[in-house]
């Protein structure tokens, strides 16, 4: 695991989006099914949206079929590790979907013969890019297969680098600012889910505001992903955020009790005590 440190070079400039061949398609699946992974440049600074393209290259004279399930909270057809500045190593996804709260959905891309298909990932669904510094990262899929032969998986793995720079608020903000208005301009609810998906896991307290107007404005579509981003948050204004919706009118009636649930584990977790203090008196 994490091979790429033994070859590193000197630290490169930041903002890093270098490609890696997935493995040696002669090592996995002769020159037939090559995945490769590249981290897509944005500004990479603490808390922000990073995000891995997937490009699945189908070398063979089949048909391949990418089976993958996925809910808000996680992907699933892949898997990976990686190692964080303070030396801590985490594996991702922690939990199967199935597992996970929310509706999930199993997706089926078929890949034709000698073309490629490619998916972008929000690695912030798996992974905090909450400290500076160097991040080496392993992916590899799950479980691609040929159509006419579902026995035969062609599992394929890659290895990449991102450069997080510090805290930038002014860099968040115009993020944030970007990806609310694309939410606000989509054309349709599933164009919406990107954009907003995006937004929710910019786990700053910049980010707050953003996901409150959003949250007034697309509560029956996009209220379970936004609560639960306001709960990831957990500072005071996310606090003032939640109380305001469980407090006031809605939509749908479930948002007023997704908001209740966010602020109860932001009671149960939380170390500050003016938090705690803060939701507990909101309910009298």
């Amino acid at each position: 695991m994490f091979s790429i440190i033994r070859d590193l070079h000197p630290p490169l400039a930041l903002l890093i989006s270098m490609p890696f061949l997935a493995m040696s398609a002669q090592a996995q699946t002769g020159t037939a099914v090559r995945v490769s992974y590249e981290f897509i440049a944005t500004d990479a600074t603490v808390n922000a949206p990073v995000f891995v393209r997937v490009v699945v290259e189908n070398g063979l004279p089949d048909e391949l079929t990418f089976r993958f399930l996925s809910n808000p909270l996680d992907y699933g057809g892949f898997r990976g590790s990686i190692l964080r500045p303070d030396g801590e190593t985490r594996s991702a996804p922690r939990e199967h979907p199935e597992s996970l709260g929310g509706s999930s959905s199993v997706n089926y891309e078929s890949i034709q013969p000698f073309s490629k298909f490619t998916k972008v990932l929000l690695a912030n669904k798996w992974f905090d890019f909450d400290i500076p510094g160097r991040y080496f990262v392993e992916l590899e899929t799950t479980n691609i297969l040929a159509k006419d032969r579902a026995k035969l998986l062609y599992p394929t793995r890659g290895e990449t680098i991102v450069d997080v720079a510090p805290r930038d608020p002014t860099a968040l903000e115009r993020i944030c600012a970007d990806l609310e208005q694309r939410v606000m301009n989509a054309p349709n609810t599933l164009a919406e889910t990107e954009p907003a998906e995006a937004l929710a896991y910019v786990t700053d307290p910049v980010a707050v505001p953003h996901l409150a107007r959003l949250l007034r404005a697309k509560e029956r579509h996009l209220a379970p992903m936004l609560t639960e981003a306001l709960g990831r948050i957990a500072d005071l204004t996310a606090v003032d955020a939640l109380i305001s919706v469980r407090d006031g009118p809605a939509i749908d009636e479930d948002t007023p009790a997704m908001a209740r649930g966010a602020l109860n584990r932001i009671e149960m977790t939380t170390n500050d005590i003016g938090i705690k203090l803060k939701i507990q008196n909101s309910r009298h």
